[in-house]
């Protein structure tokens, strides 16, 4: 998906929901997720849900699970950020869970030192909720924090044929996730990182404590790992800022589309910004129109539909 076609399923966005800037602030309703329980292998998982007002059961409704960073929980994910504007406008069905101490598993010796099998849970869950609503099979998408991101990039290794997008804000692959997925097939991946991130380093990290070694991919080795699993070719199709003048952040976009006719890769900058939700976010269309980073996000899951066959439609 080149930058203009990227604009141009925003300015769609932004004509079908009428999306503005007052609804990420007094304009929108306080969300008011319900929180769920389901027993899993043993122990009572917990997770937020938000089912917007203009759910129909009669139409297929996309699922968006948000997953957050360590330390924290579910309920904010949705409480706390513009999402649940843009599923009142889009029909989305909201769900973030809960990890096991505020923690994700994303890698099997975790999940088996822990006795915490996250990855089958968060499956169980798409599942359940697949039973519970009308949900579009095919719209299918992880938004990941942090912690929760990098578990999302997990997830993109293992559930090409269930997932049809992933977008990590504030998280890359880390060396060990990079070996668990050197056989992934190729998929829809956004990543977003601040440039003055400290948690993930834009230049990446490596560093043992306690015997145990923790690390994170630099920007340009996230980009050159994730396009060699699509096939992209090394030259971007869009490189170049999409924030307006009043934006509170300076937003860079790096958009790789020519991918050996597999999915392309999407990469955010976030110029001299931490590791937070990026509120305040300001983005240009090609239609003139304002979008913030909900709308980013939504941009994104809509060009990438899953097909039935479980290939990537061609948009």
């Amino acid at each position: 998906m080149n930058y203009r076609s990227f604009c141009l399923f925003l300015v769609l966005l932004l004509l079908t929901t009428g999306t503005a800037i007052a609804q990420e602030s007094t304009e929108s309703p306080e969300p008011s997720p319900q929180l769920e329980i389901m027993p899993f292998e043993g122990l009572d998982r917990t997770y937020a849900l938000y089912i917007p007002s203009t759910y129909d059961e009669n139409e297929p409704s996309g699922l968006l699970l948000l997953l957050h960073g360590s330390g924290g929980q579910g309920y904010p994910m949705i409480a706390s950020t513009n999402l649940a504007a843009q599923a009142e406008q889009t029909g989305y069905i909201l769900v973030a869970p809960d990890g096991i101490d505020g923690y994700w598993r994303y890698l099997d010796i975790y999940a088996e030192e822990d006795g915490v099998d996250d990855m089958a849970f968060l499956v169980a869950l798409i599942d359940h909720l697949s039973e519970q609503y009308n949900v579009d099979q095919n719209r299918l998408y992880v938004f990941g924090f942090s912690n929760g991101g990098v578990m999302a990039l997990r997830m993109r290794c293992d559930l090409a044929d269930k997932l049809a997008g992933v977008v990590s804000l504030g998280a890359t692959p880390t060396f060990g996730l990079s070996q668990v997925c050197l056989d992934a097939d190729p998929f829809p991946t956004m990543i977003v990182l601040g440039t003055a991130d400290e948690a993930m380093p834009w230049q990446g990290d490596a560093e043992v404590v306690d015997g145990v070694m923790y690390s994170s991919f630099s920007m340009s080795q996230t980009v050159g790992y994730l396009n060699s699993l699509n096939g992209c070719d090394p030259t971007p199709s869009y490189m170049g800022a999409i924030s307006t003048e009043d934006s509170a952040i300076e937003v860079y976009l790096t958009d790789f589309e020519d991918c050996s006719g597999n999915p392309g890769n999407v990469y955010v900058a976030l110029v001299d910004y931490n590791h937070n939700w990026p509120f305040g976010v300001r983005v240009a269309t090609a239609g003139g129109n304002v979008g913030d980073f909900a709308d980013i996000l939504w941009t994104f899951f809509a060009a990438n539909p899953r097909a039935d066959d479980g290939n990537q439609e061609d948009e």
